[in-house]
């Protein structure tokens, strides 16, 4: 591989750095290095290669078979062993539509896991570094993480670079959840708000702490940043950043003032899974548009700085109407407010591209990081707290992040946490606890249409939340182009057993839905066990995917229609599913079904795992699971899944049961492990009885 380092200044600027970066003479014997080895790129164990020329069905082994996408190149990062390495080409172009939250707990400091680049043989491109393009405001490089901090450490990030299509918004780099031993080389970040953030940490798992350290840099720069590192260890950083001969001209070193374009409290990453420990970037106080509120503080203030805060949830979220795109409302961390009555939330100023935010911040910046629990929202009545609708005739509204909060009703079985009605759209609700509601969270539909409206709630992203002990539903309703993903959903629905569930979607014509990386447990938890489906599915939908999702029941604590994952009818009209994906999912201990669907047309059911350990009778997967309206089951792939039964029962255990009318289906490369001798592998149309191709059946 022809690379060579060459360092050019002349419109990068280090934000907020006093502190002239160390420069060493050392650039002419690497170039040097690199020319006489070429090969020296990569890592000590295997190199996985990436190219926008390539294909990712490509083995991504070797420099001719490339991988194609970032997506792909990423997703191998996180489970690499130690010393192997993902090689973008030079002169390639890498587009990345969403975060990558990125933790492998096989890296290690003396051997650690790189993403660099290679020459491409194949293409006739300009030998420049690799260009990576985000298309989205979240972290590209996330590294953290879900829960409690564990430690992961060495991580080599070298010769590329990084911007953002959207100019100065999202993150390039961000490390939470003790992330240590990274090196960060060769690498110009440009067009983002933040270039580097290191942020602190959930409450540290053992072994782990609230810091992320060692994180250094050589030869990285920012261009067209409104920061180019933040957060805690940001002077460390910049006191360490290397940059190496020969210069051609001399870093602009400048101490800017604070930007206030887009006040906030917490910066939005890093994506988070539990209370924040640390927020690192208090706002400036007296800054117009930010809104601040304490329980130390009195509704005659003007809300404006951290000494002058309001006292109120009424006073704050009675304003929130009048808000300016980009303006905030922020309640202390520690404190603790309850509220009798909430108003009813909409904002017609309020942009997808510049958000109104409801959040938190810390009253005293000296504390930040003694881990305040994030502001505590108390409904006295049961009454619901954040419901976003107007009134009358459905006018589409959106443009909110909510985020790092904890509401709870103080009445058991209260009424609705989150409530969205009549239109609204792009809405961001992040690392918010809902505890104690009848409903956590309810996605409702609309009334009579105003022109420029519909009836779906779009662009919806819910993630990162805890939704914990709502008597009713922890979710239910619908939405359409929008994330699900990284949520607890954790005994709700303890109501009344069958028509109560951790996670109830009522689909209602959407579309582009995806559910992933969430944990479901305790559903329709009554009288000590499970008594209703963890993951349910009803109404019409399209383009669905249910992907990498726990849902896990205690052994011996699940009667039969606890199901795992059931996408089929349950209205008085016809109802369909197509274009469904369930892929990737763990499901432990449930009922009597792990996943089920009907009405489910283009189907694949894959990669997943079915562990049951229940004495009771129990189907792995099961197409149709129920009787079907009109459209029938058909055009279903089911493959690549291991059923593991290790229970001692006589009842019947059935691994696959894959029965669609049109006999329209494929099932390959399926395993079952099993103790009992009745078990069945598969169960198939017409009696067929399944290969060992099919299904393999593992007699333990």
């Amino acid at each position: 591989m022809n690379k060579f380092i060459m360092v050019f200044l002349s419109s990068v600027m280090l934000i907020g750095c006093t502190t002239e970066p160390k420069k060493i003479d050392v650039s002419e014997k690497i170039n040097l290095e690199l020319l006489d080895n070429p090969s020296a790129a990569g890592g000590t164990g295997t190199n996985y290669y990436v190219c926008d020329d390539g294909d990712d069905n490509n083995d991504g082994l070797s420099e001719l078979t490339p991988w194609k996408s970032f997506s792909k190149g990423i997703g191998q990062y996180k489970k690499i062993q130690a010393g192997d390495a993902i090689l973008f080409c030079r002169g390639g172009v890498f587009y990345t539509a969403k975060s990558e939250r990125i933790a492998n707990f096989n890296c290690l400091v003396s051997n650690p896991c790189i993403i660099s680049d290679y020459y491409n043989p194949v293409s006739q491109v300009e030998d420049v570094a690799p260009l990576i393009i985000s298309q989205h405001t979240d972290a590209v490089f996330n590294f953290q993480d879900p829960g409690r901090a564990d430690h992961d450490e060495g991580y080599l990030l070298e010769n590329f670079n990084l911007t953002s299509s959207i100019d100065q918004k999202g993150v390039g780099f961000s490390f939470y959840n003790d992330i240590d031993d990274v090196q960060l080389v060769n690498i110009t970040i440009s067009s983002f708000n933040t270039g580097i953030y290191l942020a602190g940490s959930n409450k540290p798992a053992p072994g782990s702490n609230a810091l992320n350290e060692r994180i250094t840099g050589n030869d990285v720069f920012g261009e067209n940043l409104r920061s180019f590192v933040a957060g805690i260890g940001s002077e460390t950083f910049l006191e360490n950043l290397v940059i190496n001969e020969p210069i051609i001209a001399e870093p602009v070193v400048a101490v800017l003032e604070p930007i206030i374009a887009e006040p906030v409290v917490a910066v939005l990453e890093p994506i988070i899974a539990e209370p924040v420990v640390a927020v690192l970037e208090p706002v400036v106080a007296n800054t117009e548009g930010t809104y601040f509120v304490c329980d130390t503080g009195s509704d005659e203030n003007d809300g404006l700085s951290l000494s002058t805060p309001w006292l109120t949830f009424a006073k704050a979220m009675g304003n929130f109407k009048y808000l300016k795109p980009g303006e905030s409302i922020n309640f202390c961390r520690g404190g603790v407010f309850y509220v009798d009555s909430a108003p009813w939330l909409s904002n017609y100023n309020c942009t997808a591209e510049n958000r109104c935010r409801v959040g938190d911040y810390y009253a005293d910046v000296n504390n930040a990081s003694a881990g305040l629990e994030r502001p505590k929202i108390i409904s006295n009545n049961g009454a619901g707290l954040f419901s976003f609708q107007d009134g009358g005739n459905a006018d589409q509204d959106g443009g909110y992040l909510v985020e790092n909060l904890i509401l709870e009703s103080a009445v058991v079985s209260g009424g609705v946490g989150i409530n969205l009605f009549n239109d609204v759209d792009d809405l961001t609700i992040r690392n918010v606890k809902v505890d104690g509601f009848k409903i956590g969270i309810y996605a409702a539909g609309v009334n009579t249409l105003n022109p420029g409206s519909n009836k779906h709630n779009e662009r919806f992203i819910f993630e990162y939340n805890q939704v914990i002990n709502n008597s009713g539903q922890g979710w239910l309703g619908a939405c359409s182009d929008c994330e699900i993903r990284g949520n607890l959903f954790e005994n709700n629905g303890y109501a009344k057993a069958i028509y109560d569930h951790n996670f109830y979607f009522s689909a209602s014509d959407s579309t582009n839905i995806i559910i992933a990386d969430n944990i479901l447990r305790k559903s329709t938890f009554i009288d000590g066990a499970c008594q209703g489906v963890s993951f349910v599915m009803h109404g019409v939908a399209k383009n669905i995917t249910i992907e990498n999702n726990l849902i896990e029941e205690d052994a011996g604590k699940a009667l039969p229609h606890c199901y795992g994952i059931a996408i089929d009818p349950g209205y008085a009209y016809e109802e369909s599913f197509e274009h469904l994906i369930i892929r990737g999912n763990t499901i432990k201990n449930v009922g009597g079904l792990g996943i089920g669907c009907a009405s489910c047309v283009d189907v694949l059911i894959e990669n997943n795992t079915i562990i049951n350990e229940n004495d009771q009778f129990f189907s792995g997967v099961r197409v149709p699971n129920r009787t079907e309206n009109t459209l029938k089951s058909s055009g279903i792939v089911v493959q690549n899944n291991e059923v593991i039964v290790s229970s001692a029962t006589s009842t019947q255990q059935v691994g696959f049961y894959i029965k669609p009318v049109d006999e329209n289906y494929t099932l390959i490369n399926n395993k079952v492990s099993f103790t009992s001798q009745i078990t069945d592998c598969a169960q198939l149309t017409a009696g067929v009885i399944a290969a060992e191709a099919q299904c393999a059946a593992i007699k333990n």
